[in-house]
């Protein structure tokens, strides 16, 4: 008789042993997905779509020829205040304006929310920007710029070249810039 309670005795043990067993795994499963959903809540409010306070620069009057001033005002209004290094890395935001026409080009790179304007281009910028110094005065001068730039992509006026892959620019914060330029559902683009 002995032995048949041995048996009982280890089968309740294994039984009890293998139920806080599942209770743990649970725990670690929900613990678990608590800390992604923190970790991508971080992502999503700090890294992809940061929201940075805006750094005020005057807008220089644009009289005879684009330089460093005008092109800063723009990036500025674009959004640009918005990237940050990829988290971990010091990887800077970096992307190249050229005004075709009249062959000139700036290279453009975001240091702590600032921006810091090269008349060098990148070898390898994040995005490329082409366009002609007649759209570039239009989107400078226009009452409505984010209508402007609009109009300006959807005529081919203004390219934008994405250099680096989309999971790059998002962690640099190009996403906040997009999501301002997205045509809302509702709303008719009218190039």
């Amino acid at each position: 008789m002995k032995k048949i309670g041995l048996k009982r005795n280890h089968k309740i043990i294994t039984y009890h042993k293998r139920k806080r067993a599942k209770r743990l795994s649970v725990y670690i499963i929900v613990i678990f997905s608590l800390l992604v959903l923190i970790f991508a809540t971080y992502l999503h409010l700090f890294v992809v779509f940061p929201n940075a306070e805006k750094v005020y620069l005057e807008k220089p009057p644009l009289e005879t020829e684009i330089d460093e001033a005008h092109v800063a005002w723009v990036i500025n209004e674009l959004g640009a205040y918005n990237l940050h290094d990829v988290p971990l890395t010091n990887i800077t935001p970096q992307f190249n304006i050229h005004l075709k026409d009249i062959s000139q080009s700036f290279g453009i790179q975001i240091v702590e929310n600032n921006v810091d304007i090269k008349t060098e281009v990148f070898a390898e910028p994040d995005i490329e920007i082409n366009t002609d110094s007649e759209t570039f005065a239009s989107i400078y001068s226009s009452d409505d710029f984010n209508q402007a730039i609009i109009e300006g992509y959807y005529s081919g006026d203004l390219e934008v070249l994405m250099v680096k892959n989309s999971a790059a620019l998002s962690l640099m914060g190009y996403g906040s810039i997009y999501e301002s330029f997205k045509p809302n559902s509702t709303e008719t683009v009218t190039p």
